[in-house]
C-alpha cells in the first residue's frame, strides 16, 4: 500500500485495466502471506511459523510484520527518487546502511554469534538474490510507472510460498492458492494495461 499509495501522490496514473490489476495485487498478497489459523485467530496451527510463535507472541509477530512492510514501501519510494543516472549505486548506499545499522543493533543487544560454516553458501546466495532482485526493481523504475512497478514487486510473497512449497514440501493452503491465482490475474491485467 505505501509504494502505491505515494505512487499516486507524487501523479502516476496508470490505465484502467492497471488500475484493477494493481488494486488485486494487494488482497493476492495478504492472502499469500495468511494461513488458516491466521485468518481464523488462534486456531489449528497448519504452517511453521505458526508453530514456532505460541499464542503470547502472535501480536508482537504482527507488528513487527507490519514495521517490516512499511520498511520495504518505503524502501520502494525512496528508490523510485533516485535519479536514473545514478544507475545501481543507490543499492550499495542501502546495503551499507542497512549492514551498519544490523551491526550497531546486534553489537548494542550482544547477540553476535558465528555463522555456521555450512550456511555460508545460503547466506551468499539470499545476499546475491537480494541485490539482484532490487537491481531489477531499479531497472524496471526506469521502464515503467512507479506504481505499477511497485505493485509487481509487492508480489514476492509469491516466490516465498512457491519455494516452500517445493523445497521444504509445505502444503498450500486454500486460501494461499486463491492468493496465487489473484497475484497471477493481477500479474496478467498490469501487463496488458500497461
Amino acid at each position: 500500500l505505501v509504494p502505491v499509495i505515494a505512487g499516486f501522490g507524487l501523479g502516476d496514473r496508470p490505465s484502467e485495466l492497471a488500475l484493477i490489476g494493481i488494486a488485486l495485487s494487494i488482497p493476492a498478497v495478504v492472502l499469500l502471506s495468511s494461513s488458516p489459523s491466521g485468518l481464523k485467530g488462534f486456531g489449528q496451527r497448519t504452517v511453521p511459523r505458526e508453530r514456532v510463535a505460541s499464542q503470547a507472541h502472535m501480536n508482537r509477530t504482527r507488528l513487527i510484520s507490519v514495521i517490516a512492510g512499511l520498511g520495504f514501501g518505503l524502501f520502494f519510494v525512496a528508490l523510485s527518487r533516485t535519479s536514473s543516472d545514478a544507475g545501481l549505486f543507490p543499492l550499495l548506499g542501502a546495503r551499507a546502511a542497512s549492514i551498519t545499522v544490523l551491526a550497531l543493533v546486534i553489537t548494542g543487544r550482544r547477540v553476535w554469534s558465528p555463522i555456521s560454516r555450512p550456511s555460508w553458501p545460503y547466506v551468499l546466495i539470499a545476499g546475491v538474490l537480494d541485490c539482484a532482485a532490487n537491481g531489477f526493481y531499479l531497472t524496471a523504475l526506469g521502464r515503467g510507472t512507479f506504481v505499477w512497478v511497485a505493485a509487481i514487486a509487492s508480489l514476492y510473497p509469491v516466490s516465498t510460498v512457491l519455494l516452500a512449497r517445493v523445497v521444504l514440501k509445505e502444503r498450500l493452503a486454500p486460501i494461499q492458492v486463491l492468493g496465487l491465482a489473484a497475484a497471477g490475474g493481477a500479474l496478467v491485467l498490469i501487463a496488458i494495461g500497461r
